[in-house]
């Protein structure tokens, strides 16, 4: 009997190429999901991805985006699968400042920004302008627009307050782009949010910097009441001890302590507190604990005691 013969066609069949462990390798650089697109740059037929979703390995999260394996995305992956919805997409406004760890996230709604218009999709919200190459970078390996883009778009959609705070936290963290806000600011006269931003930079009230959503409710707090703004984050050395207190009046030796339970809930730093505000007390400085209710509810006789401690009102 003949012997039978291989031919290429059939050394083919007996080693398939290895897409599954392509598809998982792409996925694990990019939180998880992958696009059509990809899928067939990697060589698949359509029909062998419609085999892939009927057995369950690639879970549809928008139309065209999937997770590969299992639906339970982390929010970097959902963040990630957002870009994936158009070519050149990336994370923007308030999502690109959760990204940047600016802001404090709100979950839900993903913002992108898409140089063209694109269909929208579930708690997507697109916005569409082509923005230039130094204006979009990464983290986390997901597009997203740098610091300072997501600042002027954060003033022009959620005005003065929310840009100041970010700013400040990004002061803070010691991020900076090879463009800043300044420049941009010349970039784009006509946006929305350059009014805004040019303001912010012009009174430099963003300069101190915060570690705390308690920290900047004050700072806004004595920015309205127009009292004078204290050293944030300062140093106070007494007795030979370094004390860091969250806000300083040096000159008038008038300390601000912005308390809440996560920060000093517990017995043993309220006693830790207690021991350093006598400490600090028979050195001449005087302590203000103020908390986030104090700011809302009783603001006018928080702003007369400040105003007091600082010399700037005479007790009646």
């Amino acid at each position: 009997m003949g012997e039978r013969r291989e031919t290429r066609n059939s050394r083919r069949k007996v080693a398939p190429r290895p897409v599954d462990r392509w598809i998982g390798t792409l996925a694990g650089r990019q939180h998880g999901v992958v696009a059509i697109e990809q899928l067939l740059d990697l060589g698949l037929s359509r029909h062998e991805i419609e085999h892939r979703i009927k057995a369950g390995k690639l879970i549809r999260i928008h139309r065209g985006v999937y997770a590969v394996g299992h639906g339970d995305l982390s929010r970097h992956g959902r963040l990630m699968a957002a870009t994936l919805i158009a070519h050149g997409a990336a994370v923007s406004n308030r999502s690109a400042l959760e990204l940047w760890h600016i802001a404090e996230p709100r979950g839900g709604t993903i913002h992108i920004t898409t140089p063209r218009k694109t269909v929208s999709r579930l708690a997507i919200v697109t916005h569409h302008q082509a923005l230039p190459p130094d204006e979009i970078t990464t983290r986390f390996r997901i597009p997203v627009t740098t610091v300072a883009r997501a600042l002027l778009d954060t003033a022009a959609a959620e005005g003065r307050s929310a840009m100041e705070r970010a700013l400040r936290q990004a002061q803070f963290r010691r991020l900076a782009d090879p463009v800043g806000l300044p420049r941009l600011i010349e970039r784009y006269p006509r946006h929305r949010g350059t009014a805004v931003a040019r303001a912010v930079l012009a009174e430099g009230a963003y300069a101190k910097r915060t570690r705390s959503g308690a920290e900047d409710d004050y700072l806004d707090f004595a920015r309205e009441r127009r009292l004078p703004l204290p050293e944030t984050n300062a140093i106070v050395e007494v007795e030979g001890r370094r004390f860091e207190v969250d806000g300083l009046h040096r000159a008038q030796k008038v300390i601000i302590e912005l308390d809440g339970w996560g920060a000093h809930g517990t017995r043993e730093r309220r006693e830790e507190d207690l021991e350093r505000d006598g400490i600090l007390q028979a050195n001449g400085y005087s302590t203000h604990r103020i908390t986030p209710r104090r700011i809302r509810r009783d603001g006018d006789a928080l702003e007369r005691q400040l105003r007091l401690a600082l010399n700037l009102l005479r007790a009646a």
